[in-house]
Protein backbone atom coordinates (compact mmCIF):
# COMPACT_ATOMS: atom_id res chain seq x y z
CA UNK A 1 0.00 0.00 0.00
CA UNK A 2 1.09 3.32 0.06
CA UNK A 3 2.53 5.45 2.85
CA UNK A 4 3.40 9.19 3.18
CA UNK A 5 0.42 10.11 1.23
CA UNK A 6 0.16 14.53 1.10
CA UNK A 7 4.04 15.02 2.09
CA UNK A 8 5.23 17.48 -0.54
CA UNK A 9 8.84 17.41 -1.70
CA UNK A 10 11.10 19.00 0.85
CA UNK A 11 9.09 19.02 4.16
CA UNK A 12 9.77 16.06 6.69
CA UNK A 13 6.16 13.06 7.06
CA UNK A 14 5.81 10.54 9.08
CA UNK A 15 3.50 8.03 8.37
CA UNK A 16 1.88 5.07 10.60
CA UNK A 17 0.67 2.01 8.78
CA UNK A 18 -1.01 -0.99 10.29
CA UNK A 19 0.54 -3.82 7.98
CA UNK A 20 -2.00 -6.51 8.77
CA UNK A 21 -1.34 -10.62 8.63
CA UNK A 22 2.68 -9.99 9.00
CA UNK A 23 4.73 -13.12 9.08
CA UNK A 24 6.35 -13.95 12.12
CA UNK A 25 8.78 -16.90 12.96
CA UNK A 26 8.55 -18.71 15.93
CA UNK A 27 11.82 -16.54 17.44
CA UNK A 28 10.56 -13.28 16.32
CA UNK A 29 11.97 -12.88 13.05
CA UNK A 30 10.08 -11.11 10.22
CA UNK A 31 11.05 -9.02 7.37
CA UNK A 32 8.96 -6.07 5.50
CA UNK A 33 10.03 -4.64 1.83
CA UNK A 34 9.66 -0.95 1.33
CA UNK A 35 10.20 -0.01 -2.49
CA UNK A 36 9.80 3.86 -3.85
CA UNK A 37 7.21 4.12 -6.57
CA UNK A 38 9.22 4.95 -10.04
CA UNK A 39 9.93 8.62 -10.80
CA UNK A 40 10.03 9.12 -7.28
CA UNK A 41 12.21 9.44 -4.19
CA UNK A 42 12.84 10.01 -0.45
CA UNK A 43 15.17 10.35 2.12
CA UNK A 44 14.60 7.72 4.50
CA UNK A 45 14.98 9.07 8.04
CA UNK A 46 13.41 6.14 10.29
CA UNK A 47 11.76 2.65 9.26
CA UNK A 48 10.23 1.51 13.16
CA UNK A 49 8.46 -1.68 13.19
CA UNK A 50 6.03 -0.99 16.21
CA UNK A 51 3.92 -4.31 18.00
CA UNK A 52 1.09 -3.00 19.97
CA UNK A 53 -0.25 -6.30 21.79
CA UNK A 54 -3.89 -5.72 23.19
CA UNK A 55 -7.25 -7.40 24.26
CA UNK A 56 -8.52 -9.35 21.75
CA UNK A 57 -12.16 -7.07 21.94
CA UNK A 58 -10.69 -4.27 20.47
CA UNK A 59 -8.35 -2.79 17.86
CA UNK A 60 -5.34 -0.55 18.11
CA UNK A 61 -5.31 2.56 15.82
CA UNK A 62 -2.68 5.29 16.17
CA UNK A 63 -4.57 8.70 16.63
CA UNK A 64 -2.94 12.37 17.45
CA UNK A 65 0.39 10.71 17.80
CA UNK A 66 -0.28 7.96 20.44
CA UNK A 67 -2.11 4.33 19.59
CA UNK A 68 -5.62 4.21 21.76
CA UNK A 69 -7.78 1.29 21.40
CA UNK A 70 -11.38 0.67 21.00
CA UNK A 71 -13.95 -0.63 18.78
CA UNK A 72 -15.89 1.41 16.10
CA UNK A 73 -19.19 2.55 15.84
CA UNK A 74 -21.43 3.13 12.85
CA UNK A 75 -22.42 7.10 12.20
CA UNK A 76 -26.04 7.55 13.32
CA UNK A 77 -27.01 9.15 9.90
CA UNK A 78 -25.06 10.04 6.70
CA UNK A 79 -26.37 11.72 3.71
CA UNK A 80 -25.12 13.02 0.14
CA UNK A 81 -25.73 16.87 -0.92
CA UNK A 82 -29.10 15.57 -2.66
CA UNK A 83 -30.47 14.68 0.59
CA UNK A 84 -29.88 10.65 -0.52
CA UNK A 85 -28.82 8.41 2.89
CA UNK A 86 -25.95 6.60 2.87
CA UNK A 87 -26.48 5.06 6.31
CA UNK A 88 -26.38 1.33 5.60
CA UNK A 89 -24.13 1.52 2.86
CA UNK A 90 -21.24 3.15 4.64
CA UNK A 91 -21.94 1.41 7.73
CA UNK A 92 -19.63 -0.99 6.77
CA UNK A 93 -21.30 -3.45 3.84
CA UNK A 94 -20.81 -1.07 0.62
CA UNK A 95 -19.18 1.70 -0.62
CA UNK A 96 -19.95 4.97 -2.52
CA UNK A 97 -17.15 6.90 -4.51
CA UNK A 98 -16.80 10.39 -3.41
CA UNK A 99 -15.68 12.76 -5.75
CA UNK A 100 -14.36 17.05 -5.72
CA UNK A 101 -18.09 17.47 -6.37
CA UNK A 102 -19.56 15.34 -3.63
CA UNK A 103 -20.18 15.96 -0.05
CA UNK A 104 -21.33 14.21 2.37
CA UNK A 105 -23.01 15.13 6.11
CA UNK A 106 -21.50 12.98 8.86
CA UNK A 107 -24.17 12.81 12.33
CA UNK A 108 -22.00 10.72 14.75
CA UNK A 109 -25.07 10.78 16.95
CA UNK A 110 -25.33 12.65 20.51
CA UNK A 111 -22.10 13.15 22.12
CA UNK A 112 -20.05 11.55 18.87
CA UNK A 113 -17.96 14.31 17.94
CA UNK A 114 -15.73 13.87 21.47
CA UNK A 115 -14.16 10.50 19.57
CA UNK A 116 -12.11 10.19 16.77
CA UNK A 117 -13.53 9.59 13.90
CA UNK A 118 -12.68 6.23 11.90
CA UNK A 119 -13.13 6.27 7.83
CA UNK A 120 -12.15 3.61 5.53
CA UNK A 121 -11.02 3.94 2.39
CA UNK A 122 -8.95 4.18 -0.53
CA UNK A 123 -7.71 6.75 -3.57
CA UNK A 124 -6.14 9.77 -3.77
CA UNK A 125 -6.59 13.45 -2.76
CA UNK A 126 -7.42 14.70 0.59
CA UNK A 127 -10.75 13.54 2.32
CA UNK A 128 -11.36 17.16 4.68
CA UNK A 129 -13.34 16.80 8.23
CA UNK A 130 -15.43 20.26 8.05
CA UNK A 131 -17.54 21.47 11.40
CA UNK A 132 -20.24 24.38 11.73
CA UNK A 133 -18.17 28.07 12.27
CA UNK A 134 -19.64 31.33 13.01
CA UNK A 135 -22.17 33.14 10.83
CA UNK A 136 -23.01 30.11 9.43
CA UNK A 137 -19.44 29.42 7.57
CA UNK A 138 -17.48 26.21 7.84
CA UNK A 139 -13.92 25.33 9.33
CA UNK A 140 -11.61 22.49 8.56
CA UNK A 141 -11.78 20.02 11.86
CA UNK A 142 -9.28 17.10 10.36
CA UNK A 143 -7.75 16.32 6.81
CA UNK A 144 -6.76 12.73 6.09
CA UNK A 145 -5.33 11.25 2.67
CA UNK A 146 -6.63 7.83 1.68
CA UNK A 147 -3.99 5.10 0.55
CA UNK A 148 -4.18 3.67 -2.45
CA UNK A 149 -5.46 0.38 -1.07
CA UNK A 150 -8.34 -0.12 1.20
CA UNK A 151 -7.03 1.27 4.68
CA UNK A 152 -8.32 2.45 8.23
CA UNK A 153 -7.75 6.12 8.82
CA UNK A 154 -8.24 7.99 11.83
CA UNK A 155 -8.60 11.69 13.11
CA UNK A 156 -9.09 12.93 15.87
CA UNK A 157 -12.00 14.21 17.49
CA UNK A 158 -13.91 16.80 15.19
CA UNK A 159 -15.67 18.40 18.29
CA UNK A 160 -19.23 18.39 17.42
CA UNK A 161 -21.11 15.50 16.37
CA UNK A 162 -22.13 16.41 12.97
CA UNK A 163 -19.75 17.45 10.49
CA UNK A 164 -19.15 17.92 6.16
CA UNK A 165 -16.62 15.37 4.73
CA UNK A 166 -15.50 16.80 1.36
CA UNK A 167 -12.61 15.48 -1.16
CA UNK A 168 -10.38 16.93 -3.18
CA UNK A 169 -9.49 13.65 -5.43
CA UNK A 170 -11.33 10.52 -5.61
CA UNK A 171 -11.89 8.02 -3.02
CA UNK A 172 -14.09 4.87 -2.51
CA UNK A 173 -15.12 4.60 0.86
CA UNK A 174 -16.72 1.35 2.69
CA UNK A 175 -17.48 3.03 6.44
CA UNK A 176 -17.65 6.23 8.05
CA UNK A 177 -18.34 6.72 11.61
CA UNK A 178 -16.52 6.88 15.55
CA UNK A 179 -14.13 5.12 17.77
CA UNK A 180 -15.86 4.13 20.97
CA UNK A 181 -12.41 4.66 23.04
CA UNK A 182 -11.49 1.57 25.50
CA UNK A 183 -10.20 2.66 28.79
CA UNK A 184 -7.47 -0.06 28.33
CA UNK A 185 -4.26 1.23 27.48
CA UNK A 186 -2.25 -0.87 24.60
CA UNK A 187 1.43 -2.45 25.48
CA UNK A 188 3.86 -0.55 22.53
CA UNK A 189 7.17 -2.07 22.08
CA UNK A 190 9.87 -1.61 18.99
CA UNK A 191 11.09 -4.55 17.44
CA UNK A 192 14.52 -4.83 17.02
CA UNK A 193 16.36 -3.88 13.74
CA UNK A 194 18.43 -6.43 12.48
CA UNK A 195 19.20 -5.35 9.23
CA UNK A 196 18.40 -3.35 5.88
CA UNK A 197 19.52 -3.30 2.64
CA UNK A 198 18.32 -1.73 -0.30
CA UNK A 199 19.03 -2.96 -3.98
CA UNK A 200 20.79 0.27 -5.09
CA UNK A 201 23.04 1.32 -2.43
CA UNK A 202 23.47 -1.56 -0.16
CA UNK A 203 23.65 -1.32 4.04
CA UNK A 204 21.64 1.40 5.25
CA UNK A 205 20.62 0.04 8.88
CA UNK A 206 22.70 2.81 10.36
CA UNK A 207 20.67 5.29 8.59
CA UNK A 208 16.94 4.18 9.15
CA UNK A 209 17.13 2.72 12.72
CA UNK A 210 16.01 5.47 14.43
CA UNK A 211 15.48 9.58 14.15
CA UNK A 212 18.47 11.29 13.98
CA UNK A 213 20.23 13.37 11.87
CA UNK A 214 21.36 10.97 8.74
CA UNK A 215 19.21 9.13 6.34
CA UNK A 216 18.83 6.84 3.35
CA UNK A 217 18.20 8.50 -0.18
CA UNK A 218 15.96 6.06 -2.01
CA UNK A 219 15.30 6.38 -5.68
CA UNK A 220 12.56 4.49 -7.36
CA UNK A 221 12.38 1.76 -8.24
CA UNK A 222 14.89 1.02 -4.86
CA UNK A 223 13.50 -1.73 -2.99
CA UNK A 224 14.28 -1.51 1.01
CA UNK A 225 14.57 -4.89 2.76
CA UNK A 226 14.07 -4.79 6.47
CA UNK A 227 14.84 -7.72 8.66
CA UNK A 228 13.49 -7.00 12.67
CA UNK A 229 12.98 -9.60 15.54
CA UNK A 230 9.77 -8.84 17.80
CA UNK A 231 9.54 -8.80 21.52
CA UNK A 232 7.61 -11.65 22.94
CA UNK A 233 4.02 -11.21 23.09
CA UNK A 234 1.94 -10.51 26.25
CA UNK A 235 0.32 -13.40 27.73
CA UNK A 236 -3.49 -13.29 26.93
CA UNK A 237 -3.07 -10.54 24.16
CA UNK A 238 -2.98 -10.31 20.29
CA UNK A 239 -0.59 -8.36 18.14
CA UNK A 240 -1.36 -5.84 15.65
CA UNK A 241 2.25 -4.74 13.84
CA UNK A 242 2.64 -0.71 12.35
CA UNK A 243 5.68 0.66 10.47
CA UNK A 244 6.25 3.64 11.09
CA UNK A 245 8.18 5.42 8.33
CA UNK A 246 9.79 9.17 8.61
CA UNK A 247 11.21 10.16 5.69
CA UNK A 248 11.39 13.89 3.05
CA UNK A 249 9.86 13.12 -0.26
CA UNK A 250 12.75 14.67 -2.56
CA UNK A 251 12.06 15.82 -6.11
CA UNK A 252 13.20 13.22 -8.22
CA UNK A 253 14.43 15.93 -11.01
CA UNK A 254 16.86 17.00 -8.69
CA UNK A 255 17.93 14.00 -8.70
CA UNK A 256 18.89 12.11 -12.08
CA UNK A 257 22.79 12.43 -12.05
CA UNK A 258 22.21 10.37 -9.35
CA UNK A 259 19.62 8.19 -10.52
CA UNK A 260 21.90 7.28 -13.71
CA UNK A 261 24.95 6.18 -11.70
CA UNK A 262 25.01 2.55 -11.45
CA UNK A 263 24.39 0.87 -8.19
CA UNK A 264 26.96 0.98 -5.24
CA UNK A 265 29.23 3.88 -7.31
CA UNK A 266 31.01 5.83 -4.78
CA UNK A 267 28.63 8.35 -3.58
CA UNK A 268 27.30 9.32 -0.47
CA UNK A 269 24.08 6.82 0.82
CA UNK A 270 23.63 10.10 4.02
CA UNK A 271 23.84 13.28 4.50
CA UNK A 272 27.08 13.58 6.87
CA UNK A 273 29.50 16.17 8.36
CA UNK A 274 32.91 15.47 9.92
CA UNK A 275 35.16 16.63 12.58
CA UNK A 276 37.50 19.42 11.02
CA UNK A 277 41.45 18.60 10.35
CA UNK A 278 43.27 19.30 11.64
CA UNK A 279 41.72 19.81 15.26
CA UNK A 280 43.53 21.70 17.17
CA UNK A 281 44.97 24.18 14.54
CA UNK A 282 46.44 27.04 13.95
CA UNK A 283 46.40 29.15 10.60
CA UNK A 284 43.98 26.65 8.74
CA UNK A 285 41.60 23.69 8.73
CA UNK A 286 39.26 22.17 6.85
CA UNK A 287 35.67 20.81 7.27
CA UNK A 288 34.34 17.60 4.88
CA UNK A 289 30.60 16.74 4.42
CA UNK A 290 28.83 14.41 2.93
CA UNK A 291 25.40 15.00 0.52
CA UNK A 292 23.42 12.27 -1.09
CA UNK A 293 21.46 14.47 -3.09
CA UNK A 294 22.16 17.94 -4.47
CA UNK A 295 21.19 20.64 -2.07
CA UNK A 296 21.39 24.27 -0.87
CA UNK A 297 24.37 24.20 1.62
CA UNK A 298 24.92 26.84 4.46
CA UNK A 299 27.87 26.40 6.52
CA UNK A 300 28.91 28.85 9.48
CA UNK A 301 31.06 29.25 12.35
CA UNK A 302 30.28 30.58 15.70
CA UNK A 303 32.22 31.80 19.24
CA UNK A 304 31.76 29.76 22.02
CA UNK A 305 29.11 32.26 23.27
CA UNK A 306 26.90 31.71 20.03
CA UNK A 307 27.88 34.54 17.43
CA UNK A 308 28.43 34.20 14.25
CA UNK A 309 32.02 35.35 12.92
CA UNK A 310 31.63 33.98 9.14
CA UNK A 311 29.68 31.68 6.53
CA UNK A 312 32.14 29.39 4.63
CA UNK A 313 29.23 28.32 2.49
CA UNK A 314 26.15 29.49 1.54
CA UNK A 315 25.11 28.16 -2.41
CA UNK A 316 23.77 24.84 -4.15
CA UNK A 317 26.04 21.77 -4.22
CA UNK A 318 25.76 18.93 -6.33
CA UNK A 319 25.37 15.23 -4.58
CA UNK A 320 29.10 13.91 -3.12
CA UNK A 321 32.21 14.49 -1.09
CA UNK A 322 32.67 18.15 -0.51
CA UNK A 323 35.46 20.12 1.63
CA UNK A 324 35.97 23.79 2.68
CA UNK A 325 38.43 25.78 4.09
CA UNK A 326 38.88 28.09 7.70
CA UNK A 327 41.44 30.34 8.31
CA UNK A 328 41.00 32.10 11.50
CA UNK A 329 42.58 35.17 10.31
CA UNK A 330 40.85 35.83 6.94
CA UNK A 331 37.29 36.47 8.95
CA UNK A 332 37.97 39.82 9.24
CA UNK A 333 37.75 40.18 12.66
CA UNK A 334 39.94 39.13 15.83
CA UNK A 335 39.97 34.94 16.67
CA UNK A 336 41.47 34.54 19.59
CA UNK A 337 42.25 30.72 21.09
CA UNK A 338 40.05 28.70 22.51
CA UNK A 339 36.52 26.85 21.09
CA UNK A 340 34.32 27.26 18.63
CA UNK A 341 31.50 25.87 16.63
CA UNK A 342 30.76 24.93 12.87
CA UNK A 343 27.59 24.02 11.74
CA UNK A 344 25.83 23.17 8.60
CA UNK A 345 22.15 23.20 7.32
CA UNK A 346 21.70 20.95 3.60
CA UNK A 347 18.50 20.68 2.99
CA UNK A 348 16.49 18.46 5.59
CA UNK A 349 19.92 17.87 7.24
CA UNK A 350 21.28 19.77 10.45
CA UNK A 351 24.60 19.50 12.55
CA UNK A 352 27.31 21.15 14.71
CA UNK A 353 30.53 20.23 15.50
CA UNK A 354 33.33 21.80 17.96
CA UNK A 355 36.84 22.48 17.10
CA UNK A 356 39.56 24.28 18.85
CA UNK A 357 42.09 27.32 17.78
CA UNK A 358 45.20 27.32 19.04
CA UNK A 359 47.40 30.47 19.54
Amino acid sequence: NSVLNGVPAGASGEDTYRLGDLNVAADGACAVRVREAPDHAAALDAAQLLVVDHPSEVTPYWVGGAFVLGTRQSAARITTGDGSDLTTTLAGGGAYTIGPEDTLTVDLGPGGGGSPVIIAASGWGSLALQVSGGQGGRQPAARCYPRSAPDELALAAPGADAFRLVCDGSASLSFVGRLAVSPVPPTVRSATLLSGQDTRIGEVKAAVAAPDSVSATLIGPDTLALAYVSPPLVQGSVRDHFLVLEAIPLNPQTLAPLALRPAREDLPVRFALYQNQPNPFGAVTTIRFDLPVGAPVRLEVFDAQGRKLTTLANRYFPPGYHAVTWKPAATGRSVGPGVYFYRIEAGPFRERRKMVVLP
